[in-house]
Formats: C-alpha cells, structure tokens, sequence
C-alpha cells in the first residue's frame, strides 16, 4: 500500500478523524464546546511524513495530538508495530513511574497507515542540551544536565526490563562486524579516521574473531532510534517517542545507539560552543543509570556496550560524511570531514576501543 495523498488532503483527512475521535471519546461536554482544529506537516517526506494538530476548546486547555505516516516494509510494518508497542507501553509506564512514559496512542488508521499519538512536549533532549551543555556551566546547571542524563539511561532501563521475556542471543561475532562493515571499509578508504585509530579497530575486531567462548546477551524490545532527538524532557522525568517496538533484541543496540549519538550530535553543521568533551564523561552518568538494581546486566555489560558504541560511531561518522558528500565535490568532502568530523569521532572511537579493551582483556586472562 502507498499512500499517494497530498499533505493537503491528509490534513483535511486526519482533522475530520480528529474530530470523531473527540466525539466519540471525550463525553457530551466536549460535544457542547466550540472546538477548532488546525492542522499542519510537520515534517518527512513520502510515505514517512509527521503532522501536528491543535485542538482548541473554549472550555478546556487546549490539545496537541501528532500523526505519523510511515512506509510499509516487506517484512514489517513500522507504523502498525509502533502503536502495538504504544498500547502495552503506555499503561505499564503510567503504573510503574510518574516520571517515565511514551505518548498515549489514540489510533491507529490501517487504511492511511497513519498513527494518531498525544504529544509529549516540545523539549527534546537534543535541543536541551544544544542550549545547555557549553562551556563554563554553572553548578545548578551542570546538575540539572546530570539529572536528564540519567534520567535517559533509567527510562532505558524501565523500558528494557518491562518488554524483556527471558529471552538471550548468542553473541556472533561475524554478524557484530558485518553489520557495519561496508561503512567501515568506505571510511578507511576515505581515510576518515587515522591509521592508529584504524589498526586499533582492526585488533578489536581480530580479537574477537578468535574469541572462542559463548557469550550470551539480554535481550528486549528495540527501541532502534534511540537519540536525544526522541526524548523529551518532562518536569521530573522524560518521555520517549518513535518507538519501532520489535522484541527480542540484544539491550546493546539501544544503548550503543545513545552512547554514540549523544556525543556526536550537531557535528554538522557544528554547535561551535557545545561541550563535547562533557558527554564523553557523561557516558559513565548514563551507564551507571541503567545498570543501576537492573537484572539484565551481567559481567560483560561494559564490554558489550562499548562496542555496539563502536558500531554506532563508525554508523554515525560514515552517515555524516554521506551528508557531507551530497553538498561536496568528493575531494572537498573529504577534507571537510577530516576537518570537522575526524577529531570528535576519532576521541570518542578512541574512548569507546579503551573500555572495550580492558573489558576484553579482563575476559581472556590477559
């Protein structure tokens, strides 16, 4: 199924589903208001487009409610497994924790593949720290970015151990690498990293291939786009949204995701003034979060988190340099991301390859 309506359109539908929605779920008192709704996209393109609708009542505080269009893969259907896993999630955030949740799921449209959500806000994580975390923070201010940090890590946490159902994959080191070995294989031909940061990814690697014991990995639901671009931060708390909602996948892709990311952002174009080096060490202040009286972490949680960072890092400096390369010639896109890119990616690489390491050794015996 594509869906081939104009924005126009799908406003003019979504704002008469809207509108019934209200009348049938909001009681007589609402039928008596005089209730406008504007409606607007709010972003994508194609079959993956947002729009935003504002309820407005006379006798009641007005309403945000938000509509996703996404694009029907040929084994899954993102929108549809997004308000299956909004269904279960949101009840179970709602009784375990006031400071945790995920937007409430109004419906879901099988015929437009449209899901219609509550908002949860307009203050991301992103754009938070895009504001507050720079240079020379003042105390109150350097604990209240502590304070969203962690609270990312026990939203994580939450999230992992209500959806976990006991259910563990065998770590496979040639499926590890393949997942990101083409990007690699373009950055050193690029030449994105340098030939130390390179050989120090290459013994990682080789040292894994010969890792021969079993090693077993949680597993939960996957978030799979966990960033400070799909948090937003509440009074207390966080909430979380974009939620694929797949089960049984390792924990360590949702948190290598957002180790790799929350140090990463903004990088182009670049926050001149933002504190990069704050979150690498904002790393252990999430990690510490999660693990934190959770039992899905065991011994080898350090060393798997950091390299499914590692993964991430090099996704997310290939993914950067393509943006790059699609507004420069070749030659000049090199240079720029070697520039701009090579030294945050190449600290945090270099970070990452640290704690895994020692972790890795710890585990051999040597």
């Amino acid at each position: 199924m594509e869906i081939t309506y104009s924005n126009r359109e799908l406003v003019r539908i979504l704002s008469g589903r809207t509108r019934e929605y209200i009348k049938n779920n909001l009681g007589e008192v609402c039928l008596q208001d005089d209730i406008s709704i504007e409606g607007k996209v709010w972003g994508g393109k194609g079959t993956a487009r947002t729009f935003r609708f504002k309820i407005k009542y006379r006798k009641k505080q007005e309403q945000i409610l938000f509509a996703k269009l996404s694009p029907i893969f040929p084994k899954l259907n993102p929108g549809l497994s997004e308000y299956e896993a909004l269904k279960t999630l949101y009840p179970e955030f709602l009784s375990l924790s006031h400071r945790f949740g995920v937007p409430k799921p109004i419906a879901y449209y099988a015929d437009l593949n449209v899901l219609l959500m509550e908002s949860v806000g307009n203050l991301s994580v992103k754009k938070y720290l895009t504001t507050h975390n720079r240079n020379n923070l003042s105390s109150e201010v350097n604990d209240k970015v502590h304070d969203v940090i962690r609270c990312c890590g026990q939203w994580l946490r939450l999230f992992h151990n209500i959806t976990e159902r006991g259910v563990d994959e065998q770590f496979n080191k040639e499926h590890y690498y393949d997942s990101f070995k083409k990007e690699y294989a373009e950055i050193k031909k690029a030449k994105l990293l340098s030939e130390d940061a390179t050989k120090r990814i290459d013994t990682i690697i080789g040292g894994l291939r010969l890792l021969d014991i079993n090693i077993s990995m949680p597993c939960a639901m996957w978030h799979c786009d966990f960033t400070p671009g799909h948090i937003f931060v509440q009074e207390n708390g966080v909430k979380v949204i974009d939620i694929l909602g797949v089960y049984d996948v390792p924990i360590y892709e949702d948190i290598g995701k957002w180790l790799a990311t929350s140090a990463t952002f903004n990088t182009f174009p670049v926050s001149w003034n933002f504190d990069y080096h704050r979150m690498i060490s904002m790393n252990k202040v999430f990690l510490d979060s999660y693990r934190d009286s959770n039992k899905l972490v065991t011994k080898t949680f350090v060393l798997f988190s950091n390299l499914y960072r590692l993964k991430q890092l090099v996704l997310n400096l290939y993914s950067q340099y393509q943006r790059i390369k699609g507004i420069a010639p070749a030659r000049i896109a090199i240079f720029i991301s070697v520039i701009k890119l090579r030294p945050l990616f190449e600290s945090n690489i270099n970070h990452a390859l640290d704690c895994a390491l020692d972790e890795y050794h710890r585990l051999v015996g040597n």
